[in-house]
């Protein structure tokens, strides 16, 4: 067989032998061009396989320029056609445009905060190398400060580690008291592992001695204004004076670390500042059975094995002494944040449940869009069979069809894009209220987010596009000649399975929002099992000693106060663990202001500081035979047993509460009693007295049944989320079905006019053309029913006390919905069944 002489490799051989060999590289096609046709001409080529390449060279430019006015001319027609179209089915057109924006919308929402959730810690440079460590025994982070050292002496693929320790703090200065939640102890390593940029000094001169302190700019701002804030003095606990030292940056929002004040950790060795101390024993004096719990970063080599370094670790310590714990463990820092393995970080933590509740939520409503869109461009391709079926008899084929009908679903995503926009920028606050941070749309600030809108513009459109693309470029010019050939059994199945799911989805939104309310009211209207009407709490601070009882005279000559007591403690509030209990510290007065009840054994007397306790009856299961005499809680006798109440919130059970009666040594934190009479004079009344008897502490107080509530805020924002993405839901859905009910009604508008003639009445054809989606509606709860049942059960289970999942709920649920999806189709279908029958008889 001959072998082709023109074949690609022997071309390919040609041009590298005469062309690149002796005339070097091109910049550009027409370089190369020109000399492939200089050595033609030279060669005196007039025929033959190079002679026709040189001539399909020239002619290259000329076909691109062509393709290209080609496809522009295409593209526009796509356009003008899409316009056309829009025009011409205005509301079909608005009703997708509209489903599309919402679900867009939330998308934009939802987007942006999965976005900045996902973005914390990531500006520091190290993050790779920094771990956490945790006692793995205690599931904490909370270990022994001296670990870090010897962590340092012992392994060299540790290159630094650091200490830190939140704690809030009242702060005075310039005769003002100022609060402020965020406070930071830390030693200089601090500032070389984690990248917080000082204004002004350095972490090293900054934490340089115990009176030194850092301000970010904000909390500088705040305390001394405008004045240069080095050097000033500052009062912190009410006691401890420091001294500004420098300046750092404020701390970025998406920082799992926040703070206004810096100090250096070595306060805690002199015991300034914040500290706290677990001990085995201690006699105020002897510490060496004491731990002083603070978290320790780890900052490993880039080389580094964290199971190796944590293996090393762990034989540093034998478990012996009670200070070093037998078993830590390292956790990556870039994973903290979303992913919490231990307690008592005291770090800012994001909610994963909470971040997968939004996603599937916006899935869903934008599923619900996309099956909008699908479900009207198919129901509506009747309008489009003459255009297409014209088409294919001109000899149009199938693909340039696809184009033009994906072309016009990116067309209506871009409308919708834009819309979507606005909307998200109008719902922007609420969604920030509910998510409790100071989102931004930043699709036009962002590259990396306004990269990725563009993208998930482009799949929405084809997504959305792709399927009514390839059934409406699949219709037959036959099909002209056919009565009511369009009308297709398949894509009516899928119109009618779409229907199913939207109902199903919207009834599950529907069910698990009644069921949050319902157990939101629970949770707040359940007896705590103490009074808390009219009761109040004023917040006292650990440094006011004897204030306390001074301000604890004079609220008493106020006639409308009864019942006042001093507590280290109080339900909603307990800090303190003694012997296994939750502990509480009281004094006589306790009991009758919070109205609780002695049911076995005797109240606390004058004589028992120090010496007796009294136990709930959760604490009575911890004694032998549930007998409290002669049983000790903490070195305490347990002279009584009241009855149990709520001292956390409803998501936990009632666990072992011990009262102690301590003496004043051990401070007290809340001063709580009963207000009668007028609410705002009893107010002022308690101002007053505050100012005039410690005006150089915070003044703070609470009505417990507002204290409480906060308990259930997490569940109430998320149940006003999932209330508007229900709303939402609700909207896109009737969109829909208006949609579908319009179709309908101008598919059946003969008959209509016929049933008319014949003597039907209005009610009659109502219920013809409603009946067929309340059918699929009614089917859709059958679906919904189970898997909300399923859902709500499971997010019941977060909570120790909890309401019953009761069958009208679901009743409740699936009649709004129907209610909503009869009142949207009956709008459209009276309408029809009113119109003159004449007009609809009339011959087209």
């Amino acid at each position: 067989m001959k072998k082709n002489r023109s074949s690609p490799p022997r071309i390919a051989h040609w041009i590298l032998e005469n062309v690149f060999s002796d005339r070097g590289r091109f910049t550009h096609l027409g370089d190369f061009t020109q000399v492939f046709n200089q050595i033609v001409k030279d060669k005196g080529y007039r025929h033959g396989w190079i002679w026709y390449w040189s001539q399909t060279l020239n002619a290259l430019p000329w076909f691109l320029s062509i393709y290209f006015c080609w496809s522009i001319a295409m593209i526009k027609n796509f356009i003008i056609t899409a316009f056309r179209y829009m025009y011409k089915r205005k509301g079909f057109s608005l009703i997708n445009i509209l489903g599309l924006a919402f679900g867009i919308a939330i998308i934009i929402l939802i987007g942006q905060f999965l976005y900045f959730e996902f973005s914390y810690d990531k500006f520091h440079p190290k993050l790779d190398q920094i771990y956490h460590v945790a006692d793995k025994e205690e599931n904490s982070y909370r270990v022994d400060y001296r670990i870090k050292d010897r962590i340092l002496e012992n392994i060299p693929q540790v290159n630094n580690a650091c200490l830190y320790r939140p704690y809030a703090t009242e702060l005075n200065a310039r005769e003002h008291v100022f609060e402020f939640e965020h406070v930071l102890l830390v030693d200089p390593a601090f500032f070389e592992i984690f990248h917080f940029p000082f204004v002004q000094g350095n972490g090293r001169a900054g934490l340089a001695n115990l009176n030194s302190i850092i301000l970010t700019e904000s909390a500088s701002q705040r305390i001394f204004g405008s004045e240069d804030p080095i050097g000033q003095m500052l009062v912190l606990n009410h006691k401890d004076e420091m001294f500004v030292s420098g300046i750092i940056a404020d701390f970025p929002p998406n920082s799992s670390f926040q703070a206004d004040l810096i100090a250096s950790a070595e306060n805690t060795k002199h015991k300034r500042l914040s500290y706290g101390m677990d001990c085995l024993t201690y006699d105020g004096v002897d510490d060496s059975q004491c731990r002083y719990p603070y978290g320790i970063f780890l900052e490993l080599s880039s080389q580094a094995d964290p199971a190796s370094v944590e293996k090393q670790i762990n034989s540093l310590f034998t478990g012996e002494d009670y200070r070093y714990p037998n078993t830590l463990t390292l956790t990556p820092f870039k994973h903290s944040y979303l992913h919490n393995q231990y307690r008592a970080s005291r770090l800012s933590h994001g909610n994963l449940g909470l971040l997968q509740i939004l996603s599937l939520i916006g899935l869903l409503v934008l599923v619900l869009a996309i099956m909008n869109y699908i479900n009207l461009t198919t129901a509506a391709y009747n309008y489009r069979i003459k255009e297409i079926g014209v088409k294919k008899c001109l000899g149009v084929n199938r693909r340039p069809l696809i184009f033009q009908f994906m072309g016009e679903s990116l067309i209506v995503c871009l409308f919708a894009a834009g819309l979507g926009l606005i909307l998200a920028k109008l719902f922007l606050p609420f969604f920030n209220q509910f998510v409790d941070m100071p989102l931004h749309i930043q699709v036009f600030t962002n590259a990396n987010l306004f990269i990725m809108f563009v993208l998930f513009i482009v799949c929405l459109g084809a997504l959305a596009g792709i399927y009514p693309a390839f059934i409406l470029s699949g219709i037959l010019p036959i099909q002209l000649l056919r009565s009511g050939a369009a009308s297709g059994r398949a894509r009516s199945t899928l119109r009618n399975i779409l229907n199913v799911f939207q109902f199903a989805v919207t009834i599950c939104l529907m069910i698990g929002l009644m069921i949050m309310l319902k157990q939101i009211h629970f949770v707040k209207h359940k007896d705590l099992g103490f009074d808390t009407d009219r009761l109040v709490n004023l917040k006292l601070h650990h440094k006011m000693g004897g204030l306390a009882l001074s301000l604890q005279k004079k609220l008493q000559q106020y006639p409308g106060i009864t019942d006042i007591t001093l507590t280290s403690g109080i339900p909603g509030k307990i800090s303190m663990t003694m012997g296994g209990f939750k502990s509480i510290i009281i004094d006589d007065q306790f009991l009758n202001t919070f109205g609780l009840k002695i049911i076995q054994g005797r109240n606390l007397l004058p004589g028992d500081i120090n010496k007796a306790c009294l136990v709930n009856e959760a604490g009575l299961q911890k004694f032998e035979n549930r007998d409290f005499r002669g049983q000790k809680a903490n070195t305490c006798e347990v002279v009584g047993v009241v009855s149990d109440f709520h001292y956390t919130s409803l998501h936990q059970e009632i666990g072992p509460l011990a009262l102690f009666a301590y003496d004043e040594a051990w401070g007290r934190s809340h001063l709580s009693f009963k207000l009668s009479g007028s609410m705002q004079e009893g107010i002022e009344f308690i101002k007053n007295a505050w100012m005039t008897t410690c005006p150089d502490f915070l003044f703070e107080f609470h009505f417990y049944d507002e204290w409480f509530d906060v308990l259930y805020r997490k569940e109430e924002n998320l149940a006003k989320m999932i209330s508007i993405f229900s709303i939402l839901a609700i909207v896109i859905s009737c969109l829909g079905l208006f949609g579908l009910a319009l179709f309908n009604a101008e598919q059946r508008t003969k008959e209509i006019g016929i049933r008319k003639v014949l003597g039907s009445s209005i009610r009659e054809i109502v219920l013809l053309l409603t009946k067929t989606a309340l059918k699929w509606a009614l089917i859709a709860n059958l679906i919904a029913w189970p898997l909300a049942w399923w859902v709500m059960s499971k997010w019941l289970e977060n909570f120790a006390y909890r309401t019953v999942i009761s069958w009208w709920v679901f009743a409740a649920a699936s009649g709004s919905v129907l209610l909503l999806a009869v009142l949207t189709i009956s709008w459209q279908t009276v309408r029809a069944a009113l119109a003159d029958p004449v007009e609809a008889l009339r011959y087209e």
